[in-house]
Parts: structure tokens; C-alpha cells; sequence
């Protein structure tokens, strides 16, 4: 899955990866960024790289004043 995102401003961002009961998955992205726009990819994988099984899974992206989540379906 392929996420896009654009920063307004420059800052740390950081992109998690919750199941349905909001457990932490895979951290795609944490890190300083400047302004601009970016993609970073979830390969389906957890935070070990072992697959997760298909479902419906939540990113939310984090910035300084900004926090959205949005849903994603994984089917394998």
C-alpha cells in the first residue's frame, strides 16, 4: 500500500500502523522532514516483517499541528 502525504511545514512525522482493537503494527515513518511532498509504502508486513493476515487496518499521521487516520483494507 502506497500512503502519500504533503507537509505544510517542516517537522517530525511519523506514520503507525493500528489494527481494528488499535494495537501497534509497523511505524512506517518517524523522522524529520522538511516541507514538501512524500510517499512511503507498508508492505503488509509488522514491525518484525512477519505478514499480517488480510483485514482492515488504520495510519494515522502525525506532524507538529496536524493528526489524521484513515482506513485501509489488506487483502492477500
Amino acid at each position: 500500500t502506497k500512503i502519500h502525504y504533503d507537509l505544510p511545514k517542516a517537522g517530525q512525522v511519523s506514520i503507525i500502523v493500528y489494527d481494528l482493537l488499535g494495537r501497534k503494527i509497523n511505524k512506517l515513518v518517524d523522522k524529520y522532514q522538511p516541507a514538501g511532498r512524500y510517499n512511503t509504502i507498508w508492505k503488509g508486513d509488522d514491525a518484525a516483517g512477519n505478514p499480517v493476515s488480510s483485514g482492515i487496518y488504520f495510519y494515522q499521521i502525525r506532524s507538529i499541528s496536524f493528526i489524521q487516520t484513515k482506513k485501509m483494507v489488506l487483502s492477500r
